[in-house]
């Protein structure tokens, strides 16, 4: 029977390269892929999907309709399931890619509805998050269906899919979902919004809806490429209207306009914090924001910051290199800020311990020589080596 399966499966991509259905029993066909893919090993069934991925062959509908039926069925095994969202997305026609979009869309639909069930306490909820780990169940695929669609195998063409808004609308939905919490796939999908070949006005809209769904959160990055004056004037009316209610700061707004220097913002913060019962605490709070949207207009703070030893975050320094960059100023100046700036945390652990990356950065951007900061060694390679080195630095100066 497995076999039978395998020869049906096969009769059906040949059907598909011509677009036809009528020259297989589709009902068969589906019948027993189902039957197979429930097995607990479908081994087989696998690398016989595998190979219709390495073929030539081309999928129409109806056949990439039952397909795209197949990989929403949660009785079918999640391998099988993932595999086959790679067959349709490598070998569907192009005017095939929204409907994959589409399908994914009302899978993602059914995730955000599922009832969720109250969690006591932290010690119960990790309880509960490793058995759902452990559990290939329902709807627990969904996550890993998008990160294979957008992450994980680059034979899936997002980017060269012609319908590109129907996309960027599932990144959007994927990145401001309550429901979605890999941090990899949110980024992934961010990235996608960024960075897509779509118009930068459609790429901008989608940023727009995501910034201003981060109310209690940062910007992120790769958005604030996007950035303008237009985008700016959209961005503004929220500045005060984060997740806290009306006249509370909101995060993703806020940061974002500070970070592309807009005076109507520093003008907004200030006010906010004039009007605050404790005027002193709500400066500090706006105090980075303020110095962000200042230093576009007085480049030379970015200069005093990066030669000083002021540490207000690990990538402030970092942050003012670029800004100088975009904004003009000298490399040799920006050189020489960074060496001096060397020179006053030497002796400080941690202060030289940040400079390892900003060296680094600063030589891709051709601001440092490849013979500057000898002493300084290349980033750790992770968390370990970098407490390692952390406390054989420490023990240094302790013995000096």
């Amino acid at each position: 029977m497995r076999y039978l399966c395998l020869m049906l499966i096969t009769a059906a991509a040949s059907g598909a390269q011509t677009g036809r259905s009528d020259s297989v029993d589709l009902d068969s066909l589906v019948g027993t892929l189902k039957s197979a893919a429930k097995d607990r090993d479908p081994t087989e069934v696998m690398e016989r999907l595998r190979e219709l991925e390495d073929s030539d062959l081309t999928i129409t509908e109806p056949l990439l309709g039952e397909l795209l039926g197949l990989m929403t069925d949660a009785s079918i095994h999640p391998m099988v399931r993932m595999e086959l969202l790679t067959l349709v997305c490598v070998r569907a026609h192009s005017d095939g890619a929204s409907e994959i979009v589409r399908y994914l869309g009302l899978l993602l639909d059914q995730y955000e509805a599922r009832p969720r069930r109250p969690v006591p306490d932290i010690r119960e909820g990790r309880r509960i998050a490793l058995q759902e780990m452990r559990r290939w169940n329902k709807d627990r695929i969904l996550p890993l269906l998008l990160y294979k669609f957008f992450v994980d195998d680059d034979r899936c063409p997002v980017v060269e899919m012609e319908d590109q808004s129907s996309v960027l609308n599932l990144a959007s939905r994927i990145a401001i979902s309550p429901a979605i919490h890999a941090l990899e796939l949110k980024r992934a999908v961010i990235r996608c919004v960024a960075e897509s070949p779509a118009l930068k006005s459609l790429r901008q809209d989608f940023a727009f809806e995501i910034i201003r769904a981060y109310s209690n959160r940062p910007t992120p990055k790769p958005l604030l490429g996007l950035m303008d004056d237009d985008l700016a004037k959209r961005l503004r009316p929220f500045v005060l209207k984060g997740s806290d209610g009306e006249d509370s700061i909101h995060s993703g707004a806020s940061l974002a306009l500070a970070d592309y220097g807009d005076q109507e913002t520093g003008v907004l913060l200030q006010r906010w914090a004039a009007r605050q019962d404790d005027p002193e605490w709500a400066a500090r709070h706006i105090e980075r924001r303020l110095w962000r949207i200042n230093a576009r207009r007085e480049p030379e703070l970015l200069l005093e910051y990066i030669k000083s030893d002021e540490w207000h975050g690990p990538e402030d320094r970092l942050w003012a290199m670029k800004k100088a960059l975009s904004l003009g100023l000298p490399r040799e100046e920006l050189r020489k800020a960074i060496l001096d700036h060397a020179k006053v945390v030497k002796g400080h652990a941690g202060l030289e311990w940040s400079l390892e990356r900003f060296k680094l950065q600063a030589q891709e951007r051709g601001v440092l020589r490849g013979d500057d900061l000898p002493e300084v060694l290349e980033p750790p390679k992770d968390m370990v080596e970098a407490a390692q080195r952390m406390e054989e630095r420490r023990k240094e100066l302790q013995d000096e």
